[in-house]
């Protein structure tokens, strides 16, 4: 199964308790996350869409993908309202 960005955020259905984002893409569950990037230290912290530069998927595959051109999938506005309802002002 080939994934992109676009695919994950069409297949939007909520977030895990953990606040991995889940997605439905042709049947099969997968949690993902936006993340900043390795730093010089190894460590790759989950952010927000716009202080991402890419996505690690978390359970069912591991890897990561590019960010798509998708900045203004409605999908995207969306998750961040999720995310602060989920984490309140500690959304980064």
């Amino acid at each position: 199964m080939r994934l992109s960005e676009k695919a994950l955020l069409d297949g939007y259905q909520g977030l895990a308790r953990g606040g991995d984002i889940v997605s439905i893409v042709r049947g099969t569950r997968i949690a993902w996350t936006y993340r900043t990037g390795r730093d010089s230290d190894g460590y790759n912290p989950v952010c927000a869409r716009e202080k991402a530069n890419e996505i690690t998927l978390e359970q069912d595959r591991v890897g990561t993908l590019p960010l798509g051109n998708q900045s203004t999938h409605p999908t995207v506005a969306r998750i961040s309202q999720d995310e602060q309802q989920l984490w309140g002002a500690e959304v980064i």
